[in-house]
């Protein structure tokens, strides 16, 4: 369970001026907004930080800190933070750059390891003493065959005898042959976060999450997406100009003038009738 730095934090609280209700025509959010279900555009919650509660016509939006162990690099309108990476020992990691509430774990390599996976720090290390290639360094001084993909270490491998391996149990995998001696837990695909699962975790994959039907994704994750915003709905007064996709939001623009739309998510403005 994490816990706020001193307990819980202030809460941020962003001002932004709300147009006339009056107005039937509203314009689409501007940079820095963000849309809510009812149609209407709050003021982003800046990086380090995550939404509480959305704005109203009277309060902007309310925006909480990032709990520890988790980080939102961007500014954003998300429900919940990112989790930390872990630099794992049993993967031949070191924390290069601790986490932050703005910032990501960066890992580096111990001593003995180097990259097999250099993106945004490195990911994935093997060892390189003088075993053979299919071999790991054992802490008892020996050269052990790896385990195969969907199994762990369970004994490392004796002068007499070759290393144990087991499978993983159900929620955990490895891709790769290794030297583990604990599998790795399967993501999950929370829905709170718009995303559902476009591949199942096997024994030997992780899981692939995407985003649901309306939704498109702001943070990656693997070859996947690790968080989902929800697609921007084009008022009346407005039509699309560019349709939403799993990468990327709904773009509206405001009816020229001498037409109109009268429903949401219109394709085309209509002109005025005399």
């Amino acid at each position: 369970v994490y816990n706020f730095y001193g307990g819980l934090h202030v809460v941020l609280i962003l001002w932004v001026a709300v147009c006339e209700l009056e107005l039937k025509v509203a314009a689409s959010c501007t940079l820095g907004e963000y849309q809510i279900k009812n149609g209407d555009c709050c003021p982003l919650c800046p990086p380090g930080s995550r939404v509480y509660r959305y704005c109203t016509p009277e309060f902007g939006t309310v925006c909480i800190p990032c709990m520890k162990g988790t980080y939102m690099d961007h500014p954003n309108g998300l429900l919940m933070c990112l989790p930390c990476s872990v630099c794992d020992p049993e993967l031949g990691l070191s924390v290069d750059q601790e986490c932050t509430y703005t910032k990501n774990t960066q890992c580096s390599c111990q001593k003995g390891y180097h990259c097999i996976d250099s993106q945004k720090g490195c990911k994935k290390m093997i060892y390189h003493p003088s075993c053979a290639l299919g071999e790991y360094w054992s802490k008892n001084g020996n050269c052990c065959p790896l385990c195969p993909p969907g199994s762990r270490v369970y004994r490392h491998c004796t002068p007499e005898s070759t290393t144990t391996c087991i499978p993983c149990t159900n929620g955990t995998y490895l891709a790769h042959p290794n030297k583990l001696l604990k599998c790795l837990r399967c993501d999950i695909c929370d829905p709170d976060m718009g995303l559902s699962i476009d591949q199942e975790c096997t024994y030997t994959k992780n899981t692939q999450c995407s985003c649901k039907k309306g939704y498109y994704c702001v943070g990656l994750r693997g070859n996947g997406c690790g968080a989902c915003r929800k697609h921007t709905i084009c008022k009346p007064g407005e039509k699309v100009k560019v349709e939403g996709s799993d990468r990327g939001d709904t773009v509206c623009e405001r009816c020229p003038d001498g037409t109109f739309s009268e429903t949401e998510m219109s394709q085309t403005c209509s002109p005025w009738t005399k």
